[in-house]
């Protein structure tokens, strides 16, 4: 859950300025608007951060563990002196 921590932070400082711009610009919009719109945009603004950002670290471990993987792979066919398919 680490690769998650960082993303997820980086989302709800982006989300907190997000608001703060969209309040900016909406200013003159009723409270009652501006009560309903500021936790879309911020629940939207962390979610696609988090999710891009963290997924790509994701992406990124798992392709380790991949290339992991093959180097083990080769190593016991080296050992067995045969080759396996790949899938």
């Amino acid at each position: 859950m680490g690769w998650l921590l960082g993303p997820l932070l980086g989302g709800v400082l982006g989300g907190i300025i997000v608001v703060r711009i969209l309040e900016f610009f909406l200013g003159g919009v009723s409270s009652g608007v501006m009560n309903v719109i500021r936790p879309i945009f911020f629940v939207g603004t962390v979610s696609a951060v988090t999710t891009q950002s963290g997924m790509g670290k994701f992406t990124s471990l798992v392709r380790k563990f991949q290339r992991g993987s093959g180097a083990i792979e080769d190593r016991l066919d080296s050992i067995t002196s045969t080759k396996r398919e790949r899938k």
